[in-house]
């Protein structure tokens, strides 16, 4: 087990009461590592679209003042109760820490986050959770205090891309003919934040791999209908001449960057390049909305990733840790044996 650092003594960590939800958006807010993925909204969100989902707010309070904490669903699968940051296509959630050190000040800063973290992970084991899984961000970057207490770590990759640069010039010359292929194609982007347009393109996507989308059409939904409202979420449609929807992507952000959430494509117009020219349409919209940075996804998919590349972004890690009991342990290891 790690050394405990001094910021170890004093802290509590309970259940966040509803009353204290916005004290939890406003850490998210502040921090380096809070995302909108993390919000009450979004929690409630994934909760409303699945009433088997349970929202976990665990809060680390030191003298009365938040400091740290972790946000996750579970639900019960099979005899099992599962935590977990990915349900509903959530890319990330888990652990956010109250930003107290300058970054150059490495000894301080490890010793608060490590201990901030063994009491979260303390009172999280005092929990019936069979099995945990955990999507930090890219900017969650050292995950020694969770391998110290014995969880796997796995390494995951995202795309960021630099609006604060020309976009022109960023991207390379196979995203420029691509987009011209698509303009003489006659491929046009429109504004249209539809859900019934995006679910209808996805559910065609899986229904050839006779597969149903991960989620159900009133979750996407929801996020559009919150979201959007809220001033929080976006969409964009490319069309064929013929009016028909070729591809769709669903942007969502806060304060810190834009994310570009889940995208649906018709194979029929994969050659119309329209995929390309509405993101790069929609690489130019947040530019002129002041975003600096958008964070791609994709990078874990080898045909995404490929597609992706080529807008030259950054390629940033990001890890997804798990712990599992012994009775969950062996009963994955058996699936996998089988599988």
């Amino acid at each position: 087990m790690a050394k405990r650092g001094k910021w170890m003594k004093n802290l509590d960590v309970r259940d966040l009461d509803p009353s204290e939800y916005k004290l939890w958006d406003n850490l998210v807010e502040e921090s380096l590592h809070g995302t909108i993925f993390h919000t009450t909204d979004w929690l409630k969100l994934s909760g409303d679209s699945n009433c088997s989902y349970h929202q976990h707010l665990y809060g680390c309070f030191k003298e009365g003042e938040l400091i740290g904490g972790c946000s996750f669903l579970s639900k019960r699968f099979r005899l099992f109760n599962v935590g977990s940051t990915a349900f509903n296509i959530t890319p990330y959630g888990g652990f956010v820490i109250k930003d107290l050190y300058d970054q150059n000040k490495t000894h301080e800063m490890e010793s608060f986050q490590t201990s901030v973290i063994q009491s979260i992970l303390a009172y999280m084991g005092s929990k019936k959770i069979d099995g945990v899984f955990i999507a930090n961000p890219p900017e969650f970057v050292d995950v020694r205090p969770f391998t110290h207490e014995d969880w796997t770590a796995n390494v995951k990759y995202t795309y960021y891309f630099d609006l604060t640069k020309n976009i022109e010039d960023t991207i390379s010359k196979t995203v420029k003919n691509n987009i011209k292929k698509a303009l003489r194609n006659g491929v046009q982007i429109y504004n249209e934040c539809s859900a019934q347009v995006f679910y209808d393109l996805w559910k065609d996507t899986y229904n050839k791999h006779g597969l149903k989308p991960p989620v159900p059409f009133r979750f996407i939904e929801h996020v559009l209908d919150t979201l959007h409202n809220t001033g929080k979420a976006d969409m964009w449609v490319a069309r064929m001449p013929s009016g028909e929807a070729a591809s769709a992507e669903i942007v969502v952000w806060d304060s810190k960057r834009a994310y570009l959430w889940v995208a649906a494509s018709n194979r029929a117009f994969k050659s119309s390049a329209a995929s390309t020219l509405l993101t790069y349409n929609i690489l130019k919209e947040l530019k002129d909305r002041n975003f600096k940075e958008l964070n791609m996804m994709t990078a874990n998919v080898p045909h995404l990733a490929s597609y992706m590349s080529a807008f030259n972004p950054k390629l940033a890690p990001y890890y997804v840790l798990s712990k599992n009991n012994t009775k969950y342990g062996f009963y994955r290891s058996i699936c996998k044996i089988f599988d």
